[in-house]
């Protein structure tokens, strides 16, 4: 039977039919869906999640489930498409996409029922023809670029509003499917009286009409889908976004509708548009006469030099092609009882038609600098501008000479009479280039250049500057400045002494267009706002001695609840104009008439208005520098110059010679304004930081950086004062810690040290001739990390709590200006120079003894003997490194760790000459104290009573002692340190620096020539005291 040819043609039919949900059959299901036959026009595309995404005009329904419709079409490429049921989907819709139009909907399916017609589904008006000379596909003989089909769920109908029911208009519906527990927007809509349509609208839409019946009083909303979108839920008609919706019954009259699809309104004169009409590049154009009329089926034709446009609320200005019948009220594919308005393809939600006549309005003779004119789509999704979204946007005129002065004009369009020519970019917020009011140019008559704007060589090509500074992505359009008179009355406190003077009262759509100053003398007019800190708007640099104040920037905005007062990018609430002085408001005199600039030194300068972004916990170094109406933020090396501001996030001055102005407002020559690189500040301050590190999930303390000057009050580093330091580069993830020193001009040589204020500090890393002399960096540090303390976290370094955990890379450019250090080989010391090619070093060395049962040993006459430990894994190796001897500056001393040494010198000798005793680890002797005649034996701990020792040295090890005694380990370069947590364990250690190195810690502090004692207790609080 398994040979048989018929019953495999029977396995692979049924795979054929099942292949959606069989695994096995994908190869299969690659081949033959969709089929195409013999279809010549171009394949179709089934898209994935990821693919709806990057659809432009389908990208609203990425975050639906999408999956693979079945798709045949036949020789005369006829489709027929299904989209089966998937696991946990039971409605769903099967969508048409390209890359010229918004989504098509084919299909839909409620509770596993389709709405009209059982799939396979097939949809008129798409056919595959003839364009360019290829075969294409067509909708509504209108080429389609890139057709492709998906299933996509529609599971989140009732995760959005409910859609509001407005019975006191007469208006009821009917649930279409009951059983549909999925679905909450499935309904059909009636109204009480004949005379009275259904209207679906919402807040942000006008009422939708264009969706009505054929032959029956009630409406149904096939296209009307809960979208998600990330995590909101919003009600789409098609591809217009509602977000909330609601039914509304209106009366309708034989001139506003035409036959089933709705009004079709035509455009005469600028005034005609509705407010939701999207105009696109066409709202200042200039309209033709109209020789058409709307009717199922109609050419829009024109007068020579102008173009058919049609306008809608779901779609850009559409250009139509009048060689054919292109306007249409047609069926839907979801519903034939159902009508919509179609041009080149496109549904039209409330369309609407002009003859436009359009001139391109730049001309840039041969200027190399680029101009783009925004259109209201281009503003609305500018990231520093889009507080214009509901503003009026047409395209201004721009001309250029040959040098690239600008010369720019925005002309009234009817309607408007107050308005503003403004400049977008991407890299910072607007500027406000001229201001009219009531037709009339507040400063001087357009057209009108701007001040600082000129056109560089930069890279391979020309890029606009604006004050020095690149301006990326240069775009300019106007914007509307109507319905001044909504936004919330500006109050003006009279008993502050202020005088207000109404600068245009013919202007009736203008009630904030004033200026202001003060009775008193000293005191300045001041914007208040509960929504930010007052609002100083300085004179022209050059009439410093007006005494008015003008408020161009100062502009009515309407926002999606209710109009507000904006001043530049920065919302204002409850605006009101009083009298103060700078000294009140600041707690400082202003150095410029662009009013204050304050001078941050530490955290507790800043006003609560400064956005301060990532540097909320930064290291505030003291300023140098003082604020005029020109100057420069000079900070220390290693320091980062920052400006904040109340309407701008910090921006960072990488270029010392980087100017700060107080420059002209480009609106008047009588305004100033703060400028840092080329962006307009408001209530703007500087600092000198240093940033703290990147402390990703850790829960320790901010890690700091260290200045000369901080190292010069840390007790236990203030020996290296004298040296040049800069910032590392730390990351820590989940407080793991990586930390790097990179070379900075004229020091190759170089530690990575962390300072602490409970001890000395510890030298992690050490770089000779720009390399490490153990591993390559960024190094970690062992024994090292976060650990929880007293109920919070704390570093902690060998199990004791590092305190004020600090880092800085210290420069070790002065070895040869220390004395040499003496080798005394008649003792058989051998030493080895370990880079010679380093010229600045001069005692980087190696030492061994030629003798086996002698160990070299520093020796200075300010010390005992030193022993530096070998590794604790290369024991055998008697070769000792000197990784921490480092030539301290400023006293040109040599130091090991933090302990100075005098008239240096390496001289080989035993353990037991020297101690008495052989050493028991790689550290070198650890000694016990038996008597106070020790010369370990220091201060208060000399007049001591001395117990029994319990305990023996060796690489880990605790000190016991009796009762009433207490551990204390005395050392060299410390002092004594009592160990109250008798389970405390000495260890010899790696050193950080290298692994063939070794050194002696106690309680995470590094300890030179150590010895241990047990003291009585009730002795030493007695000697204290």
């Amino acid at each position: 039977m398994f040979g048989s040819k018929n019953y495999m043609k029977t396995i692979l039919l049924l795979l054929y039919f099942f292949r959606e949900s069989v695994d096995c059959c994908l190869v299969v299901n690659s081949v033959r869906n969709p089929n195409m036959r013999n279809c010549k026009c171009p394949a179709i595309s089934l898209l994935t999640q990821e693919q709806i995404r990057n659809n432009v005009e389908g990208k609203y329904l990425g975050d639906h489930q999408v999956w693979e419709p079945i798709v045949e079409a036949q020789d005369d490429c006829s489709l027929q498409v299904t989209c089966k049921p998937v696991p946990g989907v039971r409605s769903f819709f099967t969508v048409m996409f390209r890359s010229n139009g918004p989504p098509i909907y084919i299909n839909r399916v409620v509770a596993e029922q389709s709405t009209y017609l059982k799939q396979p589904r097939s949809f008129d008006g798409l056919s595959c023809g003839a364009y360019s000379g290829k075969d294409q596909w067509h909708f509504i003989l209108d080429p389609i670029r890139d057709l492709s089909l998906a299933c996509v769920a529609d599971v989140y109908s009732c995760d959005c509003l409910r859609v509001s029911i407005d019975t006191k208009s007469g208006a009821s519906s009917v649930d279409r499917m009951p059983s549909a527990t999925d679905q909450c927007g499935f309904f059909n809509a009636t109204c009480s009286e004949d005379d009275y349509t259904p209207f679906l609208h919402s807040s942000t839409s006008s009422f939708i009409f264009s969706q009505g019946t054929r032959h029956f009083k009630s409406v149904s909303y096939e296209d009307l889908l809960c979208v998600k979108e990330k995590e909101t839920f919003d009600w789409y008609f098609g591809n217009l976004k509602l977000g909330d919706a609601s039914i509304t019954c209106k009366p309708h009259t034989d001139n506003k509708l035409y036959y089933t699809c709705g009004m079709f309104k035509s455009i005469r004169s600028l005034e005609d548009f509705e407010w939701y009409h999207k105009k696109g590049d066409f709202a200042n154009a200039e309209l033709g006469s109209i020789t058409w009329d709307p009717s199922w089926e109609f050419f829009m034709f024109c007068e020579d030099g102008h173009k058919p446009v049609v306008f809608s609320e779901n779609n850009p200005p559409i250009e139509v092609n009048y060689m054919g019948p292109i306007i249409r009220c047609i069926n839907k594919p979801l519903n034939p009882y159902i009508y919509y308005w179609v041009a080149n393809g496109i549904q039209l939600i409330n369309p609407a038609g002009a003859c436009v006549k359009y001139s391109e309005p730049v001309e840039m003779q041969k200027c190399k600098c680029n101009v783009k004119l925004f259109n209201k789509k281009n503003v609305q999704n500018n990231v520093g501008g889009n507080y214009f979204y509901y503003n009026t946007v047409w395209q201004p005129i721009v001309k250029t000479n040959d040098d690239c002065l600008l010369s720019i004009t925005c002309r009234p369009m009817s309607g408007i009479s107050s308005f503003l020519t403004v400049l977008f970019r991407s890299n910072g917020p607007p500027i406000y280039i001229n201001r009219v009011v009531a037709n009339q140019s507040t400063f001087v008559e357009q057209p009108r250049a701007i001040g600082d704007m000129e056109c560089r060589e930069h890279g391979e090509t020309n890029e606009w500057f604006f004050h020095g500074e690149l301006v990326k992505d240069f775009a300019l359009a106007c914007i509307s400045d109507v319905n001044s008179c909504n936004c919330p009355q500006i109050e003006i406190d009279k008993d502050s002494g202020v005088i207000v003077e109404d600068r245009m009262p013919s202007a009736i759509d203008q009630c904030g267009f004033f200026r202001a100053s003060c009775s008193a003398s000293g005191h300045e007019p001041f914007l208040y706002s509960t929504s930010t800190s007052p609002i100083f708007s300085g004179p022209g640099t050059d009439h410093s001695s007006i005494t008015y104040r003008l408020y161009d920037d100062l502009i009515c905005l309407r926002g999606p609840i209710s109009w507000y007062f904006g001043f530049g990018n920065m919302r204002l609430e409850n605006a009101t104009i009083k009298c103060n002085t700078n000294r009140d408001v600041y707690n400082e005199d202003a150095l410029s008439v662009c009013g204050v600039f304050k001078v941050i030194n530490s955290l507790d300068d800043f006003g609560k208005y400064h956005k301060i972004g990532d540097y909320a916990q930064a290291q505030i170094e003291t300023s140098s520098w003082t604020p005029s109406d020109e100057f420069q933020m000079n900070c220390e090396f290693g320091e980062k110059a920052v400006v904040f501001s109340e309407n701008n996030q910090p921006i960072e001055i990488s270029d010392p010679a980087q100017l700060v102005k107080c420059a002209y407002n480009p609106l008047s020559n009588f305004a100033s304004m703060w400028v840092v690189k080329g962006v307009r500040l408001i209530n703007p301050a500087g600092a000198c930081i240093r940033q703290k590190a990147n402390m990703t999930d850790c829960k320790c303390p901010t890690v700091n950086f260290l200045t000369q000057n901080n190292i010069q009050n840390n007790e236990g580093g203030k020996y290296l004062k004298d040296h040049q330091v800069w910032d590392p580069v730390i990351e820590a993830v989940d407080c793991f810690i990586k930390i790097k020193c990179n070379p900075i001009n004229g020091v190759s040589s170089f530690f990575t040290m962390l300072f602490r204020s409970n001890g000395p500090p510890v030298y992690i890393n050490r770089v000779v001739a720009n390399q490490s002399t153990f591993v390559e960096q960024p190094r970690s540090i062992g024994d090292f990390g976060c650990k929880e303390h007293n109920g919070g976290h704390a570093w902690f370094f060998h199990e004791a709590v590092v305190k004020d955990l600090s880092f800085a890379c210290v420069a070790d450019s002065h070895s040869c200006d220390c004395p040499r250090i003496e080798v005394d080989t008649d003792s058989g010391v051998i030493v080895e120079n370990r880079m010679s090619s380093a010229t600045d070093q001069c005692d980087f060395i190696d030492a061994t003894c030629s003798a086996s049962d002698r160990k070299p040993f520093l020796y200075s006459t300010t010390t005992h003997q030193i022993y530096s430990g070998t590794g604790k894994t290369y024991y055998e190796s008697e070769t000792v490194r000197y990784e921490d001897l480092l030539c301290v500056r400023g006293e040109l001393k040599w130091y090991i760790g933090n302990l100075k040494l005098e008239n240096l010198v390496i001289k080989c000798i035993t353990d037991v000459e020297v101690y008495n005793e052989e050493a028991s680890t790689s550290c070198g002797v650890f000694k016990v104290v038996t008597s106070l005649e020790d010369y370990h034996v220091i201060g208060v701990y000399s007049q001591v009573q001395l117990g029994i020792n319990l305990w023996t040295p060796g690489n880990d090890f605790q000190i016991t002692c009796e009762p009433g005694f207490i551990p204390v380990v005395y050392s060299a370069n410390n002092q004594p340190i009592e160990i109250s947590d008798p389970a405390h364990r000495i260890k010899c250690a790696y050193s950080p620096l290298s692994n063939y190195a070794s050194m002696w810690v106690v309680d995470g502090i590094r300890v030179f020539d150590p010895a241990g004692a047990c003291i009585d207790e009730s002795r030493i609080q007695k000697t204290i005291s």
